[in-house]
């Protein structure tokens, strides 16, 4: 939708995604420190931990996809659903 329009927003909008981007990297923050404590008492592979961090950097990988104002996941969305 914003690429739609040129890359021009209004600015409470920008200002709302800027402060998504920002939660999202402190909540990256808090279970890059945090994920070790989810792991099986008695040993064994923290696959809950792993799924945390691997969820939260896609999540960091798309916020700055959409920072960068070109959207390239957007553009490659509508390469595919536009058909042959």
């Amino acid at each position: 939708m914003l690429t739609k329009l040129g890359g021009q927003v209004e600015s409470l909008t920008s200002h709302f995604v800027a402060a998504l981007v920002v939660s999202r990297c402190l909540s990256f923050a808090f279970w890059l420190y945090g994920y070790k404590e989810i792991a099986p008492l008695k040993g064994g592979p923290n696959i809950a931990g792993y799924a945390i961090i691997t969820a939260h950097s896609l999540q960091l990988l798309l916020c700055a996809d959409f920072m960068s104002g070109k959207s390239f996941a957007g553009q490659a969305w509508a390469l595919l659903s536009s058909g042959p």
